[in-house]
């Protein structure tokens, strides 16, 4: 694996600039919707020292179960409280270090192959490590600066989505960066020259290297990757695939089997599953939330809703509109209006396993003057068409499978895994053009992407810029209309928050929330009869709900 030249750090240095001109104007945006009580209502961040209670985060949704994304907030409050600016900040910041992770991961992937079937399109006495880098700067960056990411980085309580992507990758990063280590060091072994390498200065485990049994898994880099796998559990629960992405990626990659890469390396595979006992520690004693099947939603109906729903989310990878902040998708009942998508699903799932696991064709011979490749090398388009497949399946296996989360079905900022291989497939469609086009056209693109995402961006410059964008585009979302309103009463517009209120409660007539902020909008405008119905309604759907009686009891003394 050659060093990185200058025009490796030059295009780090394109990924990071873009991402700042894309997100620039994001720094500013308000606490919106979960920011209230995972940042403003917090108690458990408002102390740095003892690190203690920020990593014991309240066992309640949003926070609970995560303490490195509880801690990370503690750290912005350290700072600066609750100034927005700082935790903005530091969003972006992760958000470039998972662009900046993921252009060595495709770059060293693409190295790895002497002879990828790719025409070098940059002058270089390098050509293949030449083009690497070119194609991995597309991936990285029209991935760092798509619009569809701007929830995940734009929206602050989304870091537990940054956190666990940037860990994610970090995880696969470390094994290349040990594969490729173990590489070189077999090379010298068979060369007569087994002097270690620079990464072997620590030691994780310990195997004698035989031909048939496990190679030595050593390095700092083994224990890197299991040290980013268990801060990803830490961060948030989608971290638990990040094992068996590592595992497919070795078997398409790198050991050429499953049996062979357990056989190689099974201590580092059993040291990436210690790391799921933390996520089951974590859930243990915290509250689900929306997450279950006791929410009225069944396995079934949740599975045929999501089977729509990658759909859009494909469409909104490569056609960014229109981006909405709330959906609120109403869950799919009948399966049987489902299986049109269920159906093309499907075909998507068939069609990446084939790639990934179609047998290589026998290697020897010419065409045409010029030696055909190795079949490593020669299915290396089809392999890592397939791998692309199955990571967009997996990453997405969480949150769009068969377990319910009932009150968002959908939400964009679970695409910003996905995303990667729906970019990487196009990034790789791009080797179809002639030579002179292909940068011209990646740089459009990105261009393109950079300008909808700082037009995104604009949105969530107030809550209720945000709230009335959503409602625009979502009017039948109850959620919305509830939120628009609470915003517009704290601009002072009484009438239209009112407005507002009764038809999220014509929408959703069981939310009880939403009828007590709507009963106290009324009380505060003069319509106290008004106030009372609301206020009984909302005693009715939760006889718990303590404010509304409090209110309802205060009513009658204030005539």
């Amino acid at each position: 694996m050659p060093r990185p030249s200058w025009t490796t750090f030059l295009a780090g240095a394109v990924v990071v600039g873009a991402g700042l001109i894309a997100y620039h104007n994001s720094l500013a945006g308000p606490f919106v919707l979960d920011d209230a009580w995972n940042i403003a209502a917090n108690p458990s961040i408002r102390h740095l020292w003892p690190p203690w209670s920020a990593l014991a985060p309240p066992p309640v949704p949003g926070v609970g179960g995560r303490p490195l994304y509880n801690f990370s907030f503690a750290l912005n409050y350290a700072w600066g409280g609750t100034a927005v600016g700082s935790y903005h900040a530091l969003n972006l910041a992760i958000h470039l270090l998972a662009g900046l992770t993921l252009f060595g991961i495709v770059r060293r992937t693409l190295e790895r192959k002497r002879s990828m079937g790719f025409q070098p399109i940059l002058k270089s006495e390098h050509g293949r490590e030449a083009h690497a880098t070119f194609l991995a700067l597309a991936v990285a960056l029209l991935w760092t600066v798509h619009p569809l990411l701007t929830e995940s980085v734009t929206y602050i309580s989304e870091r537990s989505e940054l956190l666990m992507g940037l860990f994610y990758l970090l995880t696969l990063y470390g094994f290349i960066r040990h594969a490729d280590e173990s590489e070189s060091g077999n090379r010298k072994a068979e060369s007569g020259n087994p002097k270690p390498g620079p990464g072997s200065k620590f030691s994780l485990f310990a195997f004698p290297a035989t031909g048939s049994g496990p190679e030595l898994v050593e390095g700092r880099f083994p224990i890197f990757s299991v040290a980013a796998c268990f801060c990803g559990m830490a961060s948030k629960q989608s971290m638990v695939t990040a094992p068996l992405a590592v595992l497919l990626y070795d078997r398409t990659f790198v050991a050429g089997s499953f049996r062979a890469a357990w056989r190689r390396r099974r201590a580092y595979y059993l040291a990436l599953a210690g790391t799921w006992l933390l996520l089951v520690w974590l859930m243990i004693g915290t509250s689900a939330g929306q997450i279950g099947f006791n929410h009225g939603v069944s396995a079934p109906a949740y599975a045929a809703t999501e089977c729509r729903v990658v759909l859009k989310y494909l469409r909104l990878a490569l056609w960014p509109h229109p981006l909405v902040f709330d959906y609120d998708l109403p869950v799919v009942h009948h399966l049987g209006d489902a299986w049109p998508a269920g159906a093309a699903l499907a075909i998507l799932l068939a069609a990446s396993a084939y790639a990934l696991l179609r047998p290589a064709r026998p290697a020897g011979g010419s065409l045409g003057g010029r030696a055909l490749l190795r079949p490593a090398d020669r299915d290396f388009g089809g392999q890592a068409a397939g791998f692309a497949g199955a990571w967009f399946f997996l990453t997405l296996a969480p949150t769009s499978s068969f377990v319910p989360v009932g009150s968002q079905p959908m939400a964009e900022n679970r695409m910003y895994l996905p995303l990667i291989a729906v970019v990487a497939l196009a990034v790789l469609g791009l080797s179809a053009l002639p030579r002179r086009f292909r940068g011209w056209v990646a740089a459009a693109l990105a261009v393109v992407l950079a300008c909808l995402t700082f037009q995104r961006n604009a949105v969530y410059a107030s809550g209720l810029a945000l709230w009335t964008d959503t409602v625009e585009k979502c009017p039948q979302s109850a959620r919305a209309r509830s939120n628009l309103g609470a915003a517009l009463y704290r601009k002072g517009r009484k009438v239209e928050a009112i407005g507002q209120l009764k038809e999220a409660v014509r929408i959703n007539p069981d939310d009880g929330l939403t009828r007590l902020m709507l009963g106290n909008v009324l009380a505060e405008d003069g319509h106290t009869d008004e106030a009372i119905i609301q206020y009984r309604e909302a005693l009715r759907i939760d006889p718990d709900l303590s404010p509304a009686r409090y209110r309802l009891e205060a009513l009658p003394r204030t005539k």
